[in-house]
């Protein structure tokens, strides 16, 4: 996007599980909320929630906003987290309840096969002896005490999340309980480490744990012009479930167009290829990069002292360890800093400085372009196809408000000339 416009694309792929079983399908990713308002919404992640596609709620969504237009775009953000949480009709308490069991459940099974397991392994080669059940007991217990501690540090959007925790543990206890008892069955718990559990059980819904992956939500991307916005912005959330009225969302950096920052690309989802186009260096090669230069600067102390270790005391050998590690340190963020400099200052900022000054078609033009250079990976190569179909896209500015530019139909809009007549409102197309 730049100062006067943002331009919205997306694919058509979509994602869902049936038996464990991944089933692809179509979907439409980006909408509209109308004509009476600057504003479209990209979905990414999930196509639905709880159940419900997200494009029927998008749709019900704009129809409660009426004619007012938001005077701040955030604005849309807030009043769209409000009609998740206050449409009980919609998401009747069976349901949420059937969403929270299978989250709590899902979550104590990754803390066995993936957690528990991954740390017993690196036990073994670490110890190279046998594993007895009292240090299983301890280990799960300490990887349960840490858990408690990321989420308890977490942030939140609850309001009062002490009183939500205890409605959460109230109604759901004696189901959380069952759940351990299951999972757990032939493992051996603490007393402390089973009440541990349950507390963890209510933060699932409350808190974000920070630098934690958590994959199960639907990225919902608002963007374009509340009425008193000059620049276009873009308010990202992830939205996770809905429990008791509360709804579980984050909110993401929201990003805008200023007069000092004249121009943005932002890839969501499955941005490796973006990444890559914009950087000049693929995301996954530069982490394994740093890593490997992280490992090389603090083994590299230790690789020089053994080749010296006969001919000084072990005084000196503490001396030039910290000596040579703090220069390795030293090292290492200087080339990281350049790293990050040559990446501004020769890719980052020309694409930046060309896409501040596009038209709104050229706009589209790079937005579908670049989801096109992610369906080609994705479609030549090994990977699942998870990124194909046609791309829809849209071109949101101040004076033309939101405006589509390639759409897909599941029908041929010649013969259903009714269909559009019924969005003619005061004489004005409405936005579909």
């Amino acid at each position: 996007m730049n100062r006067q416009a943002v331009a919205l694309a997306a694919d058509s792929a979509a994602t869902a599980y049936s038996g464990g079983r991944p089933i692809y399908t179509h979907a439409n990713k980006i909408l509209s909320l109308g004509a009476r308002h600057t504003v479209g919404v990209m979905i990414y992640s999930s196509a639905t929630f709880m159940g419900i596609p997200w494009e029927t709620l998008i749709k019900m969504f704009r129809e409660t906003l009426g004619n007012q237009q938001q005077s701040q775009l955030d604005n849309y953000g807030k009043l769209l987290v409000e009609f998740l949480e206050n449409n009980q009709e919609l998401f009747p308490e069976e349901l949420q309840v059937k969403y929270a069991l299978s989250r709590i459940d899902d979550y104590f099974e990754s803390l066995i096969i993936e957690t528990l397991s991954h740390r017993l392994d690196f036990s073994f080669f670490e110890n190279q002896s046998e594993i007895n059940e009292e240090d299983i007991k301890k280990l799960f217990a300490d990887i349960v005490e840490e858990e408690l501690e990321k989420y308890r540090n977490g942030e939140t959007y609850v309001n009062k999340p002490e009183k939500y925790g205890e409605l959460i543990n109230q109604k759901l206890g004696s189901h959380v309980d069952q759940i351990i008892a299951e999972i757990f069955e032939i493992f051996p718990l603490d007393d402390k480490t089973k009440e541990n559990l349950k507390q963890l059980a209510t933060y699932l819904f409350i808190y974000h744990p920070e630098n934690s992956q958590e994959y199960d939500y639907t990225g919902v991307v608002i963007s374009g012009f509340g009425d008193k916005d000059i620049f276009p912005r873009v308010q990202p959330l992830k939205i996770f479930g809905l429990l008791f009225g509360v709804l579980k969302f984050k909110k993401e950096e929201y990003k805008k167009v200023t007069h000092q920052n004249s121009a943005l690309i932002m890839p969501f989802a499955q941005d490796e290829v973006m990444r890559t186009f914009i950087d000049g260096i693929s995301p996954y090669l530069m982490s394994y990069n740093d890593f490997f230069f992280k490992y090389f600067v603090s083994e590299l102390p230790q690789l020089i002292l053994d080749e010296v270790e006969d001919l000084i005391d072990d005084e000196q050998e503490n001396q030039i360890h910290k000596a040579i590690k703090a220069k390795s340190l030293k090292a290492y963020k200087k080339y990281k800093s350049n790293i990050n400099r040559f990446m501004k200052e020769y890719n980052i900022d020309p694409v930046l400085t060309v896409t501040s000054v596009m038209a709104k078609d050229e706009l589209a033009e790079l937005a579908e372009s670049l989801v096109h250079l992610t369906c080609i990976k994705k479609k030549y190569s090994t990977e699942d196809e998870t990124v194909g179909g046609p791309v829809d896209v849209a071109v949101i500015s101040k004076g033309d408000g939101f405006v589509w530019i390639k759409r897909k139909n599941y029908f041929d809009s010649q013969d259903n000339y009714k269909f559009f007549n019924k969005y003619k409102r005061h004489g004005e197309q409405e936005i579909i």
